[in-house]
């Protein structure tokens, strides 16, 4: 059961992923209207979403959890970047940028 959880986790955060690199790449193309600074973004995210899921791993992984656990663990901080990064372009809708 822990692990068709996390496989349904790891499916979901993929495919949010997937709707927010093509929503970011519409925005560089100009036809998806994208925050003024959304391109920094995108690079200063990277980093804190490795060092949290690192860091969650590391947690679950120090306190004896299952190996499904420490993935889980691991994909919680990318899943909550990926559904927020989702809700907040997706808002903005189809259009030139307004800067």
């Amino acid at each position: 059961m822990e692990m068709a959880q996390l496989m349904g986790q790891w499916w979901m955060t993929l495919a949010e992923a997937q709707m927010v690199i093509s929503v970011r790449l519409c925005g560089l193309a100009g036809v998806w209207n994208v925050a003024p600074l959304e391109n920094q973004r995108i690079m200063r995210e990277k980093a804190a979403t490795a060092q949290a899921a690192v860091l969650s791993a590391g947690r679950a992984a120090m306190t004896g959890a299952s190996p499904a656990a420490v993935t889980h663990a691991a994909l919680k901080p990318v899943d909550h970047f990926t559904t927020s990064n989702v809700r907040r372009p997706s808002r903005r809708g189809p259009g030139p940028n307004q800067r």
